[in-house]
């Protein structure tokens, strides 16, 4: 009996031996077809670059038009030019934009708005060149139409905007018109034109646009017949700014203001504020109805405006405004609304409720309830001129007084001290 077990165990032991064997083999066997490939790999494989972090590429900005047609992301290299992709849900059909950012569907999903900023070396060059703000190559506005499959480029806008929710008309501020190139043949300034000469094969057409409502057309043919007959004396200009267009891109129905310094939209898109500063230090204001393509003066008077804010039907406006002369201004509430022909002061410091030495804050911008029942502002001690200073800088002596009792360490009320001069109470 004992030796069955004895020959049986050495049975199992040269069978267990021969099938570690068999694995040890195998096992050196995939060990050296690693090593191979890894020193295949090894060999292909280099140090990154700074060239290469370069040429990394981020995806941003994706966003769904609200129908759920479309959807638009952002490829943003470290260095280099974005480039805009668009796609169709439905088809799979794509559309590259290269420089396209700020991108945003229209409300009724129509078309795609983006700006196109300059190349990016052909800006990085004329910045080491130190080129005047003025020279520097300007962006430009584009509108991809899906119904039409066709790209509307816009050169040199100063800024733009549209309302997300509501009609689908865009209000665009033009940079102020390029003087008139002598020699047509040679053009001495290729940052200027760089906008241009990149631009789409289908940059819009401004002949088909509608310009009805500010017609120059015939003043410009009077001027002609003039200059004709004899000499015409220079009409001085005392409005400041640069042309304005309202523009429904699917329509093509425009309505233009030639000279506006800023302007604010109403949520729905369909009534502009227009700002016109004027020489003499004067203002105007003017409302532009986009639908029905009139444009209707609101205030025209010297002094300061600032601080705009429509209600959310886009029907009431509120807004600041100074007469004062001097540096340190007083402002007051005005208030307009629809129906009404010009604005009016609506809140100043003679008000009931106001108390006595205080006024209407000029750091809060007054704002409508959600149904336009209600309007706050702010209220703030009015400021007070500082007298003439008759000292000269080496003759001052400056401190800081603090107490143990004060609330505020001296080092906290000095951070805080410009935040304190802004303080008002709603």
């Amino acid at each position: 009996m004992l030796k069955r077990l004895t020959a049986m165990s050495m049975l199992l032991l040269l069978l267990f031996s021969c099938g570690k064997k068999e694995e040890t083999t195998e096992a050196i066997k995939i060990a050296e077809a690693q090593e191979e490939q890894t020193s295949v790999v090894s060999e292909e494989k280099r140090a990154l670059t700074p060239d290469d972090y370069a040429q990394w590429q981020r995806l941003a900005n994706y966003t769904f038009s609200r129908n759920g047609k479309w959807v638009q992301y952002s490829a943003e290299p470290n260095r280099g030019d974005i480039l805009l992709s668009l796609h169709e849900v439905e088809t799979g059909k794509k559309q590259d934009f290269e420089r396209a950012v700020k991108a945003s569907f229209s409300p009724d999903s129509d078309f795609l708005l983006f700006k196109r900023i300059p190349r990016f070396e052909v800006e990085r060059k004329a910045k080491i060149d130190k080129v005047k703000k003025a020279k520097m190559p300007k962006d430009s506005l584009c509108v991809y139409l899906f119904s039409e499959d066709t790209l509307l480029t816009i050169p040199r806008v100063k800024s733009y905007g549209m309302s997300k929710e509501g009609s689908p008309w865009i209000t665009i501020l033009h940079e102020k018109p390029l003087p008139p190139v002598k020699d047509t043949s040679i053009v001495k300034d290729t940052l200027l034109t760089d906008s241009l000469a990149v631009a789409d094969s289908t940059m819009i057409d401004t002949t088909v646009i509608d310009t009805s409502v500010v017609d120059t057309s015939k003043k410009k043919i009077e001027v002609t017949e003039e200059k004709k007959e004899k000499k015409a004396k220079k009409k001085k200009v005392r409005e400041e700014g640069t042309p304005l267009w309202v523009w429904n891109p699917v329509t093509q129905d425009t309505v233009i203001m030639e000279y506006v310094s800023s302007y604010t939209i109403s949520k729905d898109g369909d009534r502009i504020l227009a700002v016109t500063k004027m020489k003499k230090d004067s203002v105007r204001l003017s409302i532009i109805n986009a639908n029905t393509g009139t444009v209707k003066t609101i205030l025209e008077t010297y002094g300061k405006a600032k601080t705009f804010r429509f209600d959310e039907a886009g029907k009431q406006l509120a807004f600041l405004f100074s007469d004062d002369t001097s540096k340190v201004k007083i402002y007051d509430l005005y208030y307009w609304k629809i129906g009404r022909a010009k604005a009016k002061c609506y809140i100043n410091k003679d008000a009931d409720g106001i108390p006595e030495g205080w006024g209407v804050s000029s750091i809060r911008t007054a704002k409508f309830s959600k149904d336009g029942k209600r309007l706050f502002f702010g209220t703030a001690p009015l400021p007070v001129e500082e007298p003439k200073d008759t000292l000269l800088k080496t003759e001052k002596a400056r401190f800081d007084l603090w107490s143990w009792t004060d609330p505020l360490l001296q080092t906290q009320q000095t951070k805080q001290l410009a935040r304190e001069k802004k303080r008002n109470y709603q």
